[in-house]
């Protein structure tokens, strides 16, 4: 019988997005950048943010390459692993909302 919570397979879930102008962009480090993401993520979305502390989840990010009228969209993602995913799909899955 196979079991797929065992499995290393893993998915790529968007957590978080949102938009820097390009003062931003230009003036801040790509540290400094992520910080301020990060806290505007745990300030819009404490649960959320709190369930990815509790799972030690490492979060990545992406700038999008789709400007915006003089701003980058800035992406928090991770990959998780089949129970982290199963797990968090049941918690904060929303139906007809933006997902993975």
């Amino acid at each position: 019988m196979k079991t797929y919570l065992n499995s290393n397979k893993t998915h790529r879930v968007r957590f978080f997005t949102t938009s820097q102008g390009m003062d931003e962009l230009i003036s801040a480090t790509k540290v400094e950048k992520f910080h301020k993401v990060i806290d505007e993520f745990k300030r819009k979305e404490p649960r959320r943010y709190s369930w990815l502390e509790e799972n030690h989840v490492k979060l990545e990010w992406a700038e999008d390459d789709y400007h915006l009228a003089y701003a980058r969209r800035i992406i928090i993602h991770s990959d998780l692993t089949e129970a982290q995913y199963i797990d968090y799909t049941l918690r904060f899955f929303k139906y007809g909302k933006e997902w993975k």
